[in-house]
């Protein structure tokens, strides 16, 4: 039989789940002689039997036993330090945790805390937490600027430390009080009777052992993994591919140790003869640096870039050795060579390996450590930095599939590429000054370095004190975006298999078109998917890209003067009032649900990072003034008048209500209060208060070309103003001059001529021209307040007679139906049977139903009453 070779294991080892402690402790059991199985075991104390260890193949290795005292003291230890590094970010909504927990914890531990008093530690902690709060809240500037969950968090965090201090549970305060009248800094790095409750414990302390004197042996230390450098080894390749089987075998369990397998790993790959097997090793070493990404926190820089440049160098290799065949499935290595991957020796040029799968995980941890920074910090522009390089090694690794032939995993590269670059302007890229990455070095000793679980520092390649970003060959970054983005999501529905992700790229297309003013090739492309008529069955991602591209397909639209698009297309996100949640642009507090812990992480990962979000302030205000100016019209045409009003924009007309019912409007504040401002000018006919207002909002510059909008906008109030005057005040005049009109709103004669016309024809204004004069003649049509009257009453005759009708026709129905069955209305008794003679009439029984021959009579009847009313109205 055959070893298991390194290349074949190395698929199996990143999909492995590590092996139980079950299983290892049976592997070792097969290994026994049979003379160590007739030997009588040791009994086990059963005090002991939580501290067993079945999974540890060493029977060399130590336990140490911890007290209570020592085990709460470590907890409380660890929230603080975590407290200390949230502080220096300012992140409130972490401290509010962490403050949680301490108080938890401290609760647990009261018992101890009651024998032994609190640790100092805990009380500087709870010091330099009161300061930092007081700084924070003197500090005007810092709140105002706070994100809404983290100002939240602050002033949660700030009321229940003072509200725990009041009821003083524990006698914090007094020792608080206590240690600023006595000292006045300290650090709280010291840990008191953590060591000396802790002791190290040898297997034959826990199990008892044949001469009884383990435990008054001096205690060893524990072992530690031993360094593949100091071995004076010949090391040949046999004696390297054994090595690597045995530390893939591992993987999983708690002999797993990472960093001495990234060591050990690199001191191999020296050692390593051939260049498949170097990659192989290398992409074990991929596998040791996912593992380092700790689960609790996002990755660091440093661990970012290594490998970032372990991935430039393995597609470095595979683009120049052409013979070096990448197979990163079974399938495909059965397929190719006919043979399974468990067979030995593998071909010289075949390399197994997880390439895509790297290349979608480095992607995922760039998107994750954008979303976990605070925006716009320096730490965000530092990672923001490094887009760039991120899509230069995306384009050359979809480069590579496609000459390799394999198209399906060239659109998921293209897929990625799509979802970092469609939300760029041509505009902006040509403007801004690419940085310069490749220079960027990494101190080893920065503040961004990756921890474990613990807080820790996880060691990554310690010799290595800085990290440069590597080059990726022949790939520039100088990209047209306007014909980039339409070529990647061509590639992605001409070779992808699935409908999903060509949907994706379409979304992406469309959200690109948008932003570069083409309204009408983002609407027709975005209607062609169909995708308004099932978006409410898809995926919450789809959904959120489908959001972002109508909203942005509403700017476009806005942009390009035409209001009544932009309206439709943002009406019902922004009328919704979650329209946070809708583009995964933040999570509303005020509405917020119950969510279990794994759908607040999945709503988590989906939302967008602060560089690729739209402005919630200028989709507001687009909406808004939009509304105005189709609902203002609208309002002054209805107004008066018998007929049900077209409601154009509900949310307009409630915020418009809510604004009239207030008792005293002082000036207007926010970008709402400003728009509802101005639309009670235009309602009233002045349309310059109205242009004044809404051309003085500083959110109007975030608009591109904002002079030629605010000219775009003056134009449209002007335009909207004279239809509003015409709706309001036209049933008062019996002509109006067209220069008159002209000159009252600063218009073109044209442009006046030509929207009163409109009007006209669309039968929204009663009136003609006169052509000799140049004047508008109003045809007064409305009736007066009499003849309203009149029409309403009609309108309530002709109800009471439609439910007559109903009335008398249900009754007829029931006296023939009594009739028929022979019995009497009014009567409980059997029915009377009444003999006739022949030419004789047959007098009916007192109470019997009468015959109804006039019923169509009554019908026709009340047909003409019908028809006379219907007269009544017309007149």
């Amino acid at each position: 039989e055959h070893p298991s070779h390194p290349l074949i294991l190395m698929a199996e080892w990143y999909n492995q789940s590590g092996s139980s402690d079950n299983d290892s402790f049976f592997s070792s059991s097969v290994s026994e002689t049979d003379e160590e199985k007739d030997e009588v075991q040791p009994s086990i104390n059963p005090e002991f039997m939580d501290l067993m260890d079945s999974g540890d193949d060493s029977v060399d290795d130590k336990r140490v036993i911890k007290s209570a005292k020592a085990k709460r003291w470590e907890e409380l230890q660890k929230i603080t330090k975590n407290i200390q590094q949230k502080k220096s970010l300012n992140d409130w909504v972490a401290i509010f945790e962490e403050w949680n927990a301490m108080l938890k914890c401290i609760d647990k531990a009261k018992n101890v805390i009651a024998e032994h008093g609190l640790p100092s530690f805990v009380i500087a902690t709870f010091l330099q937490l009161e300061d930092f709060i007081n700084e924070t809240s003197a500090n005007k500037d810092l709140v105002k600027n706070m994100k809404k969950q983290n100002a939240t968090a602050f002033n949660t965090v700030r009321m229940r430390f003072k509200k725990y201090l009041d009821t003083d549970v524990a006698g914090i305060k007094a020792k608080m009080t206590e240690w600023r009248e006595s000292k006045k800094e300290y650090d709280g790095e010291d840990f008191d009777s953590s060591e000396e409750e802790t002791k190290v414990v040898d297997d034959d302390d826990l199990f008892g052992s044949d001469s009884g004197e383990g435990s008054e042996e001096a205690p060893a230390p524990q072992k530690k993994s031993q360094d593949l450098r100091d071995e004076d080894i010949k090391w040949t390749q046999e004696k390297v591919d054994k090595k690597v089987s045995e530390m893939l075998l591992k993987r999983g369990t708690k002999a797993y140790d990472k960093k001495q397998h990234y060591k050990d790993f690199t001191f191999l790959r020296e050692k390593s003869e051939g260049l498949n097997n170097q990659i192989a090793i290398d992409f074990h070493i991929l596998n040791v640096l996912h593992d380092l990404i700790p689960q609790s926190t996002t990755i660091s820089l440093k661990l970012w870039t290594q490998t970032y440049n372990l991935l430039v160098k393995l597609l470095t290799y595979f683009v120049n050795e052409p013979e070096l065949k990448l197979y990163e499935t079974k399938d495909e290595f059965h397929a190719a060579f006919g043979i399974e991957t468990d067979v030995c020796p593998l071909p010289a040029n075949a390399v197994l390996g997880h390439l895509l799968h790297s290349l979608e995980k480095i992607g995922d941890e760039y998107t994750s450590a954008l979303q976990a920074a605070e925006a716009p910090s320096e730490q965000y522009i530092t990672w923001l930095a490094h887009e760039n390089p991120l899509l230069k090694l995306y384009d050359f690794a979809q480069k590579y599939y496609t000459n390799k032939g394999d198209y399906k995993r060239a659109t998921v590269i293209a897929q990625k590429m799509l979802h970092y670059i469609s939300y760029r302007h041509e505009t902006a890229e040509k403007g801004q000054a690419d940085p310069n990455v490749s220079q960027t070095t990494i101190d080893s000793s920065a503040n961004n370095a990756a921890e474990d679980e613990d807080g820790n520092p996880l060691p990554v390649a310690e010799e290595v004190e800085e990290v440069v970003v590597l080059q990726t060959p022949d790939i520039k970054d100088d990209w047209n975006i306007t014909e980039l983005v339409p070529q990647l999501c061509s590639f992605v529905c001409r070779h992808h298999p699935e409908d999903r992700q060509k949907r994706y790229s379409i979304l992406e297309l469309v959200y690109h078109y948008a932003i570069h003013d083409k309204y009408f090739e983002a609407r027709d492309l975005l209607l062609m998917t169909h995708l308004q008529e099932k978006i409410h069955k898809a995926k919450p991602a789809l959904q959120v890209l489908f959001n972002r591209a109508t909203i942005q397909l509403g700017l476009a639209a806005f942009r390009i003067g035409r209001i009544q698009d932009a309206h439709n297309c943002l009406q019902e996100i922004c009328s919704s009032g979650r329209i946070k949640e809708l583009l995964a642009q933040g999570i509303n507090v005020r509405y917020q649900v119950e969510k279990s812990k794994e759908q607040e992480k999945q709503e988590q990962r989906r939302q967008i990072p602060y560089h690729m979000q739209i402005n919630l302030e200028l989709v507001e205000f687009v909406h808004l003034v939009c509304a105005m100016l189709l609902e203002v019209p609208n309002m002054a045409q209805s107004r008066d008048r018998e007929q049900k009003r077209r409601v154009i924009s509900k949310y307009f007309i409630k915020i418009m209500e809510y604004y009239d019912l207030q008792v005293f409007t002082g000036p207007p504040e926010s970008v709402r209060e400003t728009i509802l401002v101005a639309a009670k000018a235009l309602e009233r006919g002045d349309w310059k208060a109205c242009k004044d207002l809404i051309l003085a909002l500083p959110v109007i510059q975030l608009l591109p070309n904002s002079e030629a909008m605010k000219e775009l906008l003056a134009k449209e109030i002007q335009e909207q103003a004279l239809r509003t005057y015409l709706f309001a005040y036209g049933q008062y005049y019996d002509s109006l001059s067209l220069d008159h009109l002209s000159s009252m709103f600063e218009l073109d004669q044209n442009v006046a001529h030509s929207i009163i016309s409109k009007l006209i024809i669309s039968e929204e204004l009663a009136g003609s021209w006169d052509q000799p004069t140049g004047a508008l003649l109003i045809h007064t049509q409305d009736p007066t307040p009499l003849q309203l009257q009149a029409l309403s009453y009609a309108d309530k005759i002709n109800i009471l007679l439609e439910s007559v009708d109903g009335s008398e026709q249900r009754s007829f129905e029931h006296r023939r139906l009594v009739a028929a069955a022979g019995l009497t209305a009014g009567r409980t008794g059997p029915a009377q049977v009444t003999q006739t003679q022949p030419g004789k009439k047959t007098t009916p029984a007192v109470g019997a139903a009468p015959a109804r021959p006039a019923a169509p009579q009554e019908r026709g009847f009340t047909q003409r009453r019908g028809k006379k009313v219907n007269a009544f109205n017309k007149k």
